[in-house]
């Protein structure tokens, strides 16, 4: 079927910034090694380093990048860790001050230059996959003359229990330190029992012995990277002491809570440099949980993980370069824990140490969307079934899992609606894993049993929110109709939009698996039967023919509110819209004044009462606010309403479906510079500027790679096993999606301006224009 493209009321140029050397003419282009892709996403203006384990270096507000070493803080999992290495150079026992020169990222490596005195020294600064901060410097003898340096490893540690120091020999000799260290929280409690290990090491990563060593307790905290200021600067003499000095117990003054102590430790490295020679030395802190922990990796290292994902490559640099910046976001959020609650590796929500550094339900069932498109569904499914094999017996799901609790405690008291019938099936649809979907039926089939039992007492087929903290999304006028007070934290009804349709997805996802699991007929008909009583309540309770849009609805007085936000929308993404609803779209989604503004689209129309672009909730500016910033969460689902109803409803829709989702992308680059890429929570609807006071970049709640794949490239496996290939029309000259597999079978999908090009395994098709291409179940 050919499709025409009517007018778009929104221009979408592209910005003048694109034409630079990575923006691609050719009409073909050539699959990149993993390697290359890496490299690719070099830039000056990022810092971030991930090693898909539990530590993360992504410092919000680094104040210590012109420092060698990892000062500014890392996490373990939710926890920050501060002072964990720097190195200091002398020269005779004078310190050579460091001078920072040009710094250059990729996600796998950060690369710095210094200068100090006569030696010109290269950092290469990387998070390994067994959780070690390293760091490898090459220090270059610039003057006609050898010199014999002294170079010093050191840390600066708060410890509440270092308990005992224990040291890690090469060949008799010290090679590292290493320390027990425990966290606790505001009561005294242990949070997490962890060992740290330092020690020194060669350019391959090998222990080497050190010179010299120390290890010294301090009553002064020494938050600075400074030589001068550690208790080495008076005891160095051409070498440190090699001695230990820390002390335990319990302080009885402070109610017998552990003592709280700064502990310093230094290795030390005595090298001769040749003129004009080099030498390195490198050296790491390695993070592991005190009783041990798994010892397979189960995500492959960076290299590996690009070489396993699709690689997506057209006209247009923006689209391009953000389909692997997104792949790296993924990368560097993935946790790899090992054990209970998070026993299968899933992606965190964001880099902030406390709440985002932790599996959470909101941002787990948007993100298999986009891992599921890795060779590997590993992610993809870890992300769900860590929440389902912790469900509470009732089927309660909650909206996180914090690994640093007892069992009992794991889930959170409160909950996310989300839209996990939907992800599961997607993940299944490329990856047909039995028994991952076995598992998935029995968890969501109880899930939405408590949703009927706590969420419906009126049984009209609608559901519950019963707090702003429940959709994701706070500050908002539409819990206001529920409860005038709502934005106090307090508890109402509201029959939400959102929450119902999730709940229909989940039914009519159960249906389909019950069917696909060979299960009795009678429960896919139940599931069916349900589903329907949802359908029809949405479209008689939720609908409003004046106003011509979906609504939320009063749980007691059934009256229907008059807030307009964008969760109003989400029926549809699926079949509970249809062609009758339309006018919602282009009364109010396209409607400059609320929605369709310059980078839309705000959470909440901007031309109704409290809204405000700003990020204002009445006057004060809020860290969360839904009332009128463009979050990338609901621009996800926004984007599949526009396609998915141009697909179904109106092919007029189809130019605004890819206008939306090419300006969100554009959106997301700082000035719409290609080398500034981000993916903060939310963005000014007007201005397209980014929060940069929350400091959440690389932010992982949405989902766009799966956007890119089934709406540009327009690859959509279907449910019945056929391969359906129908991109939208977004005006690029050329593209390419390749090293992308369904079902085990590899795809390719082609663009070169003239014709449309496909191969599933073995079997090719080739089309002039935009024809629908469909590959049959064998």
């Amino acid at each position: 079927m050919l499709r025409s493209a009517g007018a778009v009321r929104m221009d979408v140029p592209v910005p003048a910034c694109a034409t630079r050397p990575m923006q691609r003419d050719r009409i073909m282009p050539r699959v990149s090694a993993a390697s290359h892709r890496l490299a690719q996403l070099a830039t000056p203006h990022k810092w971030s380093l991930g090693g898909g384990r539990r530590v993360l270096w992504a410092p919000e507000f680094p104040l210590f990048l012109h420092q060698p070493g990892f000062w500014d803080p890392g996490t373990y999992l939710e926890h920050k860790l501060e002072g964990l290495l720097t190195w200091t150079l002398l020269d005779g026992g004078e310190e050579l001050p460091w001078v920072a020169g040009a710094r250059h990222w990729q996600p796998d490596v950060l690369t710095t230059k210094f200068t100090a005195a006569g030696i010109n020294a290269t950092e290469r600064k990387s998070v390994r996959p067994d959780d070690t901060f390293a760091s490898v410097l090459e220090l270059r003898n610039t003057r006609r003359v050898a010199r014999t340096l002294d170079v010093i490893l050191w840390a600066r540690v708060d410890a509440t229990d270092i308990g005992e120091v224990r040291f890690a020999d090469v060949r008799g000799a010290v090679a590292g330190i290493r320390g027990h260290y425990s966290t606790h929280d505001a009561d005294g409690r242990v949070r997490h029992n962890l060992t740290l290990s330092w020690a020194l090491e060669d350019s391959r990563g090998k222990a080497t012995a050190a010179t010299s060593w120390c290890v010294q307790t301090s009553e002064y905290s020494g938050t600075q990277p400074d030589w001068r200021l550690t208790p080495f600067y008076e005891l160095f003499d051409g070498k440190l002491p090699d001695t230990g000095h820390w002390f335990g117990g319990i302080d009885e003054r402070h109610g017998g809570r552990p003592l709280k102590r700064h502990v310093f430790l230094a290795l030390h490295r005595r090298v001769r440099v040749g003129p004009g020679k080099a030498v390195s030395v490198g050296g790491g802190c390695r993070v592991a949980p005190r009783d041990g922990g798994h010892a397979r990796a189960r995500v492959p290292g960076w290299e590996g993980y690009f070489a396993g994902a699709p690689e997506f490559l057209c006209s247009d640099p923006y689209l391009e370069r953000y389909f692997d910046y997104r792949l790296f976001g993924l990368r560097l959020n993935t946790i790899d824990h090992g054990r209970a609650p998070l026993a299968q590796p899933c992606v965190f929500e964001g880099i902030n140490p406390g709440w985002f550094r932790h599996a959470i339900s909101y941002s787990s069932q948007v993100l298999p969307k986009d891992l599921r498109w890795l060779h590997d569904p590993t992610l993809a499914q870890g992300c769900i079934l860590n929440f389902l094999t912790t469900r509470g017996a009732d089927g309660f799901i909650g909206g996180g899992l914090l690994p640093e609790r007892a069992e009992e405690n794991w889930r959170t008291e409160h909950m996310y609606h989300c839209d996990w019938g939907g992800a599961a099936r997607l993940v299944y649809e490329l990856h047909p894993d039995r028994s991952f979907l076995a598992t998935c039926y029995e968890g969501l089939a109880a899930h939405a049993e408590w949703f009927d039992r706590t969420r419906d007492a009126e049984r009209t087929g609608l559901y519950d929110v019963c707090s702003q903290a429940e959709t994701g999304q706070e500050y908002m006028s539409r819990y206001l109709f529920a409860d005038a007070r709502a934005d106090e934290w307090g508890t109402f009804r509201l029959k939400g939009v959102d929450a119902t349709v999730y709940v229909y997805l989940l039914k009519r996802a159960l249906a389909w698996m019950a069917q696909e699991l060979g299960r009795p007929q009678q429960e896919a008909e139940n599931w069916q039967a349900r589903a329907a009583v949802t359908l029809d309540a949405v479209r008689a309770k939720m609908w409003d023919p004046q106003r011509r849009k979906f609504c939320d609805v009063h749980a007691q007085s059934g009256r229907r509110s008059p807030a307009r936000a964008l969760t109003d929308f989400y029926p549809f993404l699926c079949d509970l819209a249809s062609i009758h609803h339309l006018p919602a779209i282009y009364d109010h989604l396209l409607n400059p004044k609320a929605f369709w503004t310059e980078w839309p689209a705000p959470s909440s129309a901007l031309d109704e009462k409290l809204s405000d672009a700003y990020g204002r909730w009445r006057g004060k500016r809020m860290n969360c606010p839904w009332n009128g910033r463009t979050w990338l969460m609901t621009n996800s689902h926004i984007a599949e309403v526009l396609a998915h109803a141009a697909l179904t409803l109106d092919p007029a829709l189809e130019p605004y479906a890819a206008a939306f989702l090419t300006r969100t992308i554009h959106m997301l680059f700082v000035d719409r510079d290609l080398l500034k890429p981000t993916s903060y929570e939310y963005y000014n609807p007007l201005t397209g500027q980014a929060p940069f006071f929350r400091a959440t970049d690389d932010y992982m709640h949405s989902y766009l790679i799966d956007l890119v794949i089934r709406y540009v490239v327009g690859l959509r496996p279907q449910a019945d096993g056929a391969l359906v290939i129908e991109p939208l029309q977004f005006g690029l000259k050329h593209f390419a999606l390749r090293n992308c597999r369904v079902r085990g079978e590899e795809v390719e999908v082609t663009w070169d301006g003239r014709q449309l090009a496909a191969r599933y395994g073995q079997r090719r098709q080739r089309v002039k224009g935009w024809e629908r291409l469909v590959f049959e179940r064998r």
